[in-house]
């Protein structure tokens, strides 16, 4: 894989975050602009080292390919939260990735009944 400083930084910052979108990695790392951490990302993302969670049309957030954990998400249509969550794996269908499952959070539903 190749890392250069800009790479390394995103992989340090994501080690202590679930999942982080380009604005809060730029928040993290006031040095690098949006492009700069765009282009790191989406390289790390071919490398292996990150995956991408489309949050929706133009976010995305990003996260720590790991061997020993392997989870799916869930993003809240409203807040636009990712969340990990365990999705059983049937037999025969071990090459699944992630899955992502959309609706709204628990956090939302209360706060639209107010």
């Amino acid at each position: 894989m190749r890392t250069n400083t800009w790479g390394e930084h995103i992989l340090e910052v994501l080690k202590k975050s679930h999942t982080m979108t380009l604005a809060e990695l730029g928040k993290k790392i006031p040095a690098a602009d949006q492009s700069t951490l765009f282009r790191n990302a989406e390289r790390l993302v071919k490398d292996g080292a990150l995956r991408k969670i489309v949050v929706n049309q133009r976010t995305s957030a990003y996260e720590l390919v790991t061997e020993n954990h392997q989870h799916d998400h869930f993003v809240c249509d409203d807040c636009e939260e990712v969340s990990p969550i365990e999705m059983p794996r049937p037999k025969g269908l071990q090459k699944i990735r992630d899955v992502v499952v959309r609706g709204v959070c628990a956090p939302c539903i209360k706060e639209k009944k107010k």
